[in-house]
């Protein structure tokens, strides 16, 4: 947040880098900053609300810069060898930043152009936070074993140190502060309250309402255990050919060609055809179906309707998709009973035979490739 709760600056991932946007609340209008080829991330603004202070790695590595919003004008704040993150400025205009090298981190304070190193570890330093009024940081420490816990640093001379939590799954952000005496921050998958004494960690609790217009319920729809026909609706896995020209879906359990606004069943029988992919050529697809007694991958050749089994064994694969030369064919598998079981990302080469190659395992609940 902008000093005048206004306005909120916050980094964006797009076209595979980190940019700067500020947010006008009232109007909900954003303005892209920092539109560069390089990384802008961590920001956080000036007391008088007038410049953004981030770190980005426009000379090589990460250094810290400051952005004034109204000329544009960048100006370099920091160049230390390693890379500086998580800038928090205080209300006096004191920058304290993280500075990692060489496989150690360092909390350091930058005022009147000179930092000063406050704290130096082996173990990960991050996201510190000012205390209104400065004076004090607090910050997240991570152990050799993955787990973080806070500390708050008072900035006297020499620094006096006292840990505020056990052993957390600290998210790397910089915690915010509601008063003085307790600070917002994110671990363990959720928000929590914590305050400077020892008492423990409070959850922040998020509640989101909906709105639903009531209706009464349709008269005329039958109950379910009403004996007699049913006319079973829905299709699914559609898929589009190339050259846009061809659709192909799943529906009733069989396989289904929509061409030229014609329909054409391309299976009729007792068995679940599911998930069709068409080749990049447009000349066959591949679905999976337990048409010889278990789910395996089949290709079909639409000119002469000739199926071919791809896969063989006791796994489930789904979700095929073809590799843009054709020469592969990626798929998802599991040994489970449906889709949502623990799965693997496998590989067949059209042109070895059946056995494919597993590129990656313990994957819950993929998307299609």
């Amino acid at each position: 947040y902008a000093p005048d709760g206004e306005r909120i600056v916050y980094q964006k991932y797009s076209a595979g880098q980190w940019d700067l946007w500020l947010l006008d609340l009232a109007s909900g209008s954003a303005t892209e900053l920092t539109a560069t080829p390089y990384d802008e991330r961590q920001a956080d603004f000036s007391p008088d609300g007038r410049s953004v202070i981030f770190a980005s790695n426009r000379t090589g590595h990460y250094c810290l810069w400051s952005l004034d919003l109204s000329s544009k004008v960048w100006t370099q704040l920091t160049e230390e060898p390693g890379n500086a993150a998580f800038p928090s400025v205080s209300e006096l205009g004191q920058i304290a930043y993280v500075l990692e090298g060489d496989g150690r981190w360092s909390l350091r304070v930058l005022a009147a152009a000179a930092s000063t190193e406050i704290e130096t570890s082996s173990n990960r330093l991050s996201n510190p936070s000012w205390r209104p009024g400065g004076g004090v940081l607090v910050f997240s420490e991570q152990g050799a074993t993955g787990a973080s816990h806070l500390e708050m640093a008072v900035l006297s001379d020499p620094p006096v140190f006292k840990p505020l939590s056990g052993d957390e799954d600290i998210f790397r952000a910089r915690p915010v502060w509601p008063t003085k005496a307790e600070f917002i921050y994110a671990a363990d998958g959720q928000l929590w309250r914590r305050g400077l004494t020892a008492a423990p960690r409070r959850p922040v609790h998020l509640f989101a309402a909906l709105a639903v217009e009531d209706h009464e319920p349709p008269t005329d729809l039958k109950p379910l255990d009403t004996p007699g026909a049913r006319v079973p609706l829905g299709i699914n896995g559609v898929t589009e050919a190339g050259d846009g020209k061809r659709t192909a879906f799943t529906a009733l359990g069989d396989l289904w060609l929509s061409e030229r606004n014609e329909l054409h069943r391309l299976t009729d029988d007792a068995f679940v055809e599911i998930d069709p992919a068409f080749a990049p050529d447009g000349k066959s697809m591949v679905f999976a179906s337990d048409r010889d007694g278990t789910l395996q991958l089949w290709r079909l050749e639409l000119k002469d309707r000739h199926f071919r089994r791809l896969t063989e064994g006791a796994a489930k694969p789904y979700r095929p998709v073809f590799s843009p030369d054709g020469k592969h064919l990626a798929f998802l598998e599991t040994d489970g009973f449906g889709p949502w079981g623990p799965a693997r990302l496998r590989v067949l080469d059209l042109d070895g035979g059946t056995e494919a190659m597993t590129a990656a395992s313990g994957l819950l609940d993929p998307g299609a490739p």
